[in-house]
């Protein structure tokens, strides 16, 4: 390496794959379509929790989008 400079890490990997759908549902928490990882995520800014709502075992394949209905 060229002296004065340095490696490490800037930001750590991603959790999301292909994420190109969001919805904040009126709890506050971010709902995330995964088109390249067949799965629908949620994460929560005040607790910092982030889950897998479904994937491919639950039939998704390729979200697009996210849309939410009254219920």
């Amino acid at each position: 390496m060229a002296p004065g400079w340095h490696d490490g890490v800037v930001v750590g990997p991603s959790s999301l794959f292909g994420s190109n759908g969001m919805r904040v549902t009126p709890g506050a928490d971010v709902w995330i379509a995964q088109s390249l990882g067949d799965r629908i995520s949620s994460w929560s800014p005040t607790s910092g929790r982030f889950r897998i709502v479904a994937g491919s075992r639950d039939g998704v394949s390729g979200p697009d989008d996210l849309a939410f209905d009254s219920a």
